[in-house]
Formats: structure tokens, C-alpha cells, sequence
């Protein structure tokens, strides 16, 4: 709901960013493979997102992905959501949540 990026993992290993602005949504960083992403169930993931001013770095388990600017959406709130394609189960489970003010 309302303006937000979203860092989107698939489950054969890749990773992306979208944008979605007044209910379009565009793609800063399209799917990409990494090595460090999951391609096996199941699996355990720390997400992290570095954002200060324009700049928005995407890491999974502490290794950086891949970092782009954008100069449209400067504040907001941290959501999670989880959707699984097809007919099976989908079973996610958080075990800690961290939010840290960026200091100089």
C-alpha cells in the first residue's frame, strides 16, 4: 500500500528491486543471479537495506548485491510480504528484526 521499493527474491537464486509510485511500478534493478541467494528450500536469509538520502544498497547474508539511486521516495516504513507461485505450501518464519539509524 502507498509508495514503497520492494527487494524481491525468487527462489531460484535471484534477486531484484521494484518502485512502486502512485500504483505503478517500475524496476530500478531487474532480476539478477547471485550465488549467496537461496535456490533451495529451506533456507535461511538475513535481508539488509542501507538507505541514506538518494542511495539504496540490497544485501543478502552480509554480502552487498548490487546499490541504485533514486530521488523520489525519501521516507517510509519497513513491510514484508511473501507470496508463493503455484498449488504448494509456503512456510516463512522471522527470527529477528533490526532497524538502525545511519550515523555519520
Amino acid at each position: 500500500a502507498g509508495d514503497h521499493y520492494r527487494f524481491a527474491l525468487s527462489c531460484d537464486g535471484r534477486a531484484k528491486v521494484e518502485r512502486v509510485l502512485n500504483g505503478a511500478t517500475s524496476v530500478p534493478v531487474n532480476w539478477q543471479a547471485f550465488p549467496n541467494v537461496p535456490s533451495v528450500a529451506p533456507s535461511r536469509v538475513v535481508l539488509s537495506v542501507w538507505a541514506s538520502g538518494s542511495e539504496l544498497r540490497f544485501f543478502v547474508n552480509d554480502v552487498l548485491l548490487f546499490t541504485t539511486t533514486d530521488s523520489v521516495i525519501y521516507t517510509g516504513r519497513v513491510g514484508a510480504f511473501i507470496r508463493a507461485r503455484g498449488e504448494g505450501s509456503l512456510t516463512v518464519s522471522f527470527t529477528d528484526l533490526s532497524i538502525y539509524a545511519l550515523t555519520e
